[in-house]
């Protein structure tokens, strides 16, 4: 029941993230397995047909608190998991926060373009590539940018690796963004 799809490829995990309903997920998430069995892992890898995670769910919808579950849940597994023979899954995983969806969109592009700098910041901290492009060649800071989020864009500024000049497949960059405001 808990691998089910409905047509869109959701299953059960992804349509709470995508909802924001923290405790139905914490629910799915026990009943998938105990703490170091594949069942709890491969559901925080299910994607829906778009290629979403229910990581890129929680942050698209917004919601810290389902966000910070699920970091949470992947973090005791991997924890599990490198002690012994299934560190299979982590070989293609290992950066969860920066796997890309259909669009290439990472977590942080999608904290980026909803102005959550809480987001951003727990994201960046986990080893993320700041000027990661999606399939449009925009980078996390051209999306903050571009809706104006002011904070969001100072805060990625501060980082030593982050390129304001990276344009997107338009040819405009971050830069070129703030000169026209």
């Amino acid at each position: 029941m808990l691998m089910m799809k409905d047509r869109s490829g959701n299953t059960p995990l992804i349509m709470a993230c995508r909802n924001g309903y923290c405790e139905v997920a914490e629910a799915l998430l026990k009943v998938a397995g105990v703490a170091g069995d594949d069942g709890r892992l491969l559901r925080l890898l299910d994607r829906d047909h778009e290629l979403n995670t229910p990581l890129h769910c929680t942050v698209e919808s917004g919601d810290l608190k389902t966000f910070l579950l699920i970091l949470e849940t992947w973090d005791q597994e991997v924890q599990l998991i490198e002690g012994n023979s299934r560190k299979y899954y982590l070989t293609e995983n290992s950066n969860y926060v920066g796997l890309a969806r259909g669009d290439g969109n990472t977590c942080l592009h999608l904290a980026a373009m909803i102005g959550r700098l809480d987001m951003m910041q727990l994201i960046l901290s986990r080893d993320t590539n700041i000027n990661q492009r999606n399939d449009q060649l925009a980078t996390p800071l051209y999306l903050s940018a571009q809706p104006n989020f002011l904070e969001c864009v100072e805060y990625l500024l501060t980082i030593p690796d982050c390129d304001c000049e990276l344009s997107n497949i338009q040819n405009i960059s971050p830069l070129m963004i703030a000169c026209k405001e």
